[in-house]
């Protein structure tokens, strides 16, 4: 149980439905390289794996009664990596489609019943030369703290 410091408590407080307070960005990656492209289950999996080393991503906010101060970070009992992941198909969309996809997920508040962290795995890329054929991107939504 790790207590948040004033500075990410305030972000916290601030947030509301109309101003998400996390930070987010879009990533694209060429896998044109691979023999295989590269599926939302191995992106899964790797994830997984690699969770453990970063304590934060498996734990939730826990506040006091009436907010009497700031709240905690506690180990999530409940965790499941699947309310974190999502796979979209832009099923042969370009970047305009890929740009109004993010719009959407980085607008959205992140729910306070687990983690503060969602990525969205995006594949099927159209003909669009800003876009890595046979590449992917993930759309990435955290909220930002010191532990």
């Amino acid at each position: 149980m790790h207590q948040l410091n004033e500075l990410d408590a305030s972000f916290l407080f601030l947030e509301s439905e109309s101003t998400p307070m996390h930070i987010g960005g879009i990533y694209t990656f060429d896998a044109g390289e691979r023999q295989d492209r590269v599926t939302f289950d191995e992106f899964r999996l790797y994830l997984q794996k690699r969770l453990h080393l970063a304590n934060f991503f498996r734990q939730k906010l826990m506040t006091l009664p009436l907010n009497l101060d700031r709240p905690y970070w506690v180990d999530d009992p409940d965790f499941d990596i699947d309310q974190h992941l999502e796979a979209v198909d832009l099923q042969g969309g370009g970047h305009a489609d890929l740009m109004a996809l993010a719009e959407e997920h980085l607008a959205t508040t992140l729910p306070r019943t687990r983690p503060l962290w969602h990525v969205t795995w995006v594949d099927g890329f159209g003909d669009d030369d800003s876009l890595p054929e046979g590449g992917f991107a993930l759309i990435v939504r955290v909220r930002p703290c010191r532990h």
